[in-house]
């Protein structure tokens, strides 16, 4: 199972927030990603923290990432796993 997300926001808490809503969405939709989400939050979070604070910047995130498993009667086994972000300063929205 996999997810593809961009966001924009005025600044690094607010797109940290943003991230958090559109990773919600995500388990939402695809409860199996309970197993990487607050992995995928946090690196999310470190790569925002990179950039520095610049008012006069809006915050750009893109984010993706996936899962791989089989069922073993019962039990999900996790065989594989990956997640990319990126977070870049960019002009303000008008």
């Amino acid at each position: 199972m996999s997810y593809s997300f961009t966001i924009r926001a005025a600044t690094k808490a607010a797109a940290k927030l943003a991230v958090a809503a559109k990773l919600a969405e995500v388990l939402a939709a695809q409860p199996t990603h309970a197993v990487d989400m607050s992995q995928a939050q946090a690196a999310a979070d470190s790569f925002i923290d990179v950039v520095v604070t610049d008012e006069s910047k809006d915050v750009a995130v893109a984010v993706s990432g996936w899962v791989s498993f089989r069922q073993d009667g019962e039990q999900v086994v996790y065989v594989g796993t990956g997640f990319g972000v990126s977070a870049n300063l960019v002009e303000k929205q008008v």
